[in-house]
């Protein structure tokens, strides 16, 4: 049997009530770019993965999924294995074997999703939205305010006072890069003492498929730092 009889395609969109949507963290959701997913005719080299696969099984689980990103500005795409549950040796060398069918003209740069990858016969593949979960703080304080307040001097001084939403950018290692006022106080140094805090915190970072990234945080909504 041919490695193209053995390749059967979907496409991600296919299945609204896939279960790999449904059964995600509460701090975890779609990715919601790019609007429209590239079809696995466009992005994968069927035939050649198939080929590779069929010669030499690298995993014993029938399913697996990996991240796929199109790095920008340039670069080749890169793919990883999502999951804990396959030896390293094994998740490197199917990641190897998926970078190497990826078309590097597949997808814009910036591009992120998923494959599903069935490396039982039949052999398939499908496209599904990466999952982005936002970073955790590791203490209790929130993450964003409607209101900042800060007391001037000493004794009975009055309090500066006014609702601001503090957007912070988050980096791959859960360190606080940088933190924003929007609207500021009008006064550069009462927003920096209001931000000084933000700084000291340590997240838990946000994970896009599995791997660590850089995002923006505001107001509970979380954007991947591009």
């Amino acid at each position: 049997m041919t490695p193209l009889l053995l390749l059967m395609l979907a496409v991600a969109g296919t299945r609204p009530t896939d279960t790999a949507l449904l059964q995600i963290a509460p701090e975890c959701r779609p990715v919601d770019s790019p609007k429209r997913l590239p079809t696995v005719a466009a992005m994968v080299d069927s035939a050649a993965l198939a080929l590779q696969i069929a010669r030499a099984p690298v995993i014993e689980s029938p399913e697996i999924r990996l991240g796929v990103a199109f790095p920008r500005p340039s670069g080749p795409p890169q793919a990883w294995v999502i999951g804990s549950g396959v030896a390293p040796e094994a998740r490197a060398r199917l990641a190897e074997l998926v970078q190497a069918a990826l078309r590097a003209d597949g997808a814009p740069p910036g591009t992120t999703f998923r494959i599903h990858l069935r490396v039982a016969t039949p052999i398939g593949v499908r496209v599904e939205r990466s999952i982005l979960c936002a970073p955790v703080p590791l203490d209790s304080a929130t993450s964003t305010q409607s209101a900042v307040q800060l007391r001037e001097g000493s004794g009975h001084a009055p309090t500066h006072s006014w609702k601001a939403v503090i957007r912070q950018r988050i980096g791959a290692d859960g360190q606080g890069l940088d933190a924003r006022l929007r609207p500021g106080s009008g006064r550069p140094e009462i927003d920096r003492l209001a931000l000084d805090p933000i700084f000291a915190r340590r997240w838990r970072p946000a994970m896009l498929d599995g791997r660590p990234v850089a995002v923006w945080l505001a107001n509970g909504r979380v954007e991947l730092a591009r």
